[in-house]
């Protein structure tokens, strides 16, 4: 039988006992959770505060496998029921202002784009249908990601401008097919996920709109396996194609292969979780870039460490080692280390030099007894080396490009810090959630960021390109970039969101930046401005 109408959503994350005809109610246990997301904090938060575990550090979990780690879910049935149908509806009245930012890198700087874009989208409207383990999404929508190509260094942009905004048509944010049992799921599509406990996340960066991905998780009390295969945009620019399909590193890349020229674009990660104890974990990632051949079992198998030793030049790879602990009860302590590249000992001098990257964070949580509130402090540092995440093919260099309307262009999104490298970073910030889904935080983050970016590119002889990379430094232009002095920003930030009336959600954001050496030139200053609130209405 097909339920034409909304799922049943319980004020605790359960029907409170039947429905009318007196029948019960069941867990829909395939649809997808994000354990990041503002639904889970409070719940995620509670169990830091009571010294619980953390059950793992893959943002996107099943509704069957929240439920097994002690969650509560919000997606129930009735009993009887066979199959469902429920609309999903989302409308964001909103208003954005900014003042004296820095546009010189446009589609590329996902910073920016975070900053300006609304966490919601201004329009969604799909469906979703499934039976108890089979879940599926579909939705159309429209969001401001695509702010950062169009906007000057200030304006402002509201609601009220549909001719503006409403040609920014990129794909949906969210649609993908699950199912679910006891331990074990597997998901096709499209939604956001990350690996890391922290605000930036090393090895797959949470903070990105969506990944197109293929998972599959296996699960119990003390381990954890998570397998991904993604893909990104094969679009690259002209210079980009140019540098693509030229042997740029003569040294390093030792396999004629190294010519290939397929426009794909993909990658991989495998993960492995282990809980020895009540209060701690670690876990390890190897992820894969798979860039300019079509993939074979060397690269699509699980578990399969260091994989470009079998295809070496048409693969990127990098492993991480994190781990989490929680001494007492309230505080988290987390970190992960990151290795890009190690130079061995039969290697020379020119090859590719140390890539790492590491974080380390911790969150606490106030013992205040204020009901229905959580209060909190966390702190959180984190380090890219200059060339971690780098490589001279556009294929191989780690991010994601999301093609934009009319397919032209598209954003990019880096797979792992979120300032891609070359960065430090160090944030503290006091924050509190309730129970209802309110949240207020206030931060502080100091940046340091050097001149190199992912995939940039230079222009020599007036026509042609080379990558900024490590063995180009001698060339006049790629040493040019290099010797830009790093950025430095004093940022202050504000965010709030607040739920009232059932199905509205209003949410304001200030992010306020102090900038020294601005855009890599030396003794440039600049003070950056962008607010933006919006109302969500959801159904």
């Amino acid at each position: 039988m097909l339920v034409l109408a909304p799922f049943f959503y319980g004020e605790s994350g359960s029907p409170s006992g039947s429905n009318d005809n007196g029948s019960a109610w069941k867990m829909q246990k395939s649809h997808m959770l994000n354990l990041h997301s503002r639904s889970m904090e409070w719940q995620k938060l509670k169990r830091i505060q009571g010294g619980e575990n953390i059950p793992t550090a893959v943002h996107s979990i099943s509704a069957s496998e929240a439920s097994y780690y002690g969650f509560t879910v919000d997606r129930y049935l009735p009993a009887e029921r066979k199959t469902f149908l429920s609309p999903v509806l989302r409308v964001q009245p909103f208003f954005t202002v900014w003042n004296n930012i820095d546009t010189e890198r446009g589609s590329r700087d996902f910073s920016l784009r975070k900053r300006l874009g609304m966490e919601d989208e201004i329009l969604a409207a799909g469906i979703t249908f499934g039976t108890e383990s089979f879940f599926a999404s579909f939705q159309f929508d429209m969001s401001t990601d695509e702010l950062v190509r169009k906007a000057d260094s200030s304006g402002f942009l509201g609601f009220w401008q549909p001719q503006v905004y409403g040609k920014w048509m990129t794909f949906p944010r969210e649609g993908y097919l699950s199912w679910a049992g006891e331990n074990i799921s597997f998901f096709a599509g499209r939604m956001k996920t990350g690996i890391g406990l922290g605000e930036e996340n090393l090895i797959l960066n949470g903070q990105a709109s969506w990944y197109d991905s293929l998972q599959f998780t296996w699960w119990d009390e003390k381990f954890k396996f998570f397998s991904m295969i993604g893909s990104s945009s094969a679009h690259l620019s002209d210079g980009e194609w140019a540098v693509q399909t030229q042997q740029w590193d003569d040294i390093n890349n030792h396999d004629d292969s190294a010519t290939a020229d397929i426009p794909l674009k993909m990658f991989t990660y495998h993960r492995f979780e282990w809980k020895p104890v009540r209060r701690f974990g670690i876990g390890v990632t190897e992820m894969q870039l798979i860039g300019g051949k079509v993939p074979d079992l060397f690269n699509l198998l699980p578990m399969v460490t260091w994989h470009n030793t079998y295809s070496a030049a048409v693969t990127n790879v990098m492993f991480q080692a994190d781990f989490w602990a929680l001494p007492l009860d309230g505080l988290l302590i987390q970190g992960e280390f990151l290795v890009d590249d190690l130079q061995s000992a039969v290697e020379t001098g020119e090859s590719k030099p140390n890539c790492l990257a590491w974080e380390l964070g911790a969150l606490y949580t106030l013992p205040l007894d204020i009901p229905g509130w959580i209060f909190f402090l966390s702190g959180e540092y984190s380090h890219a080396d200059r060339w971690t995440y780098t490589r001279w093919q556009p294929y191989l260099s780690m991010y994601q490009r999301q093609v934009s309307s009319g397919g032209h262009s598209g954003l990019d999104t880096p797979f792992g810090h979120s300032e891609g490298g070359d960065v430090d970073s160090f944030k503290f910030s006091v924050g509190a959630v309730t129970e209802q889904g309110g949240r207020i935080e206030l931060g502080y983050k100091y940046l340091i960021k050097g001149p190199v970016y992912l995939n940039d590119l230079v222009i020599i002889n007036g026509n042609g390109f080379l990558p900024v990379y490590y063995d180009q430094v001698s060339n006049p232009e790629v040493a040019a970039v290099l010797n830009k002095p790093d950025k430095h920003s004093h940022c202050f930030l504000l965010e709030a969101v607040w739920p009232f009336l059932n199905h509205f959600e209003a949410s304001a954001g200030l992010d306020l930046r102090y900038v020294m050496n601005a855009s890599h030139e030396k003794g440039k200053k600049a003070f950056e401005t962008i607010f933006k609130t919006g109302i969500l209405w959801h159904y």
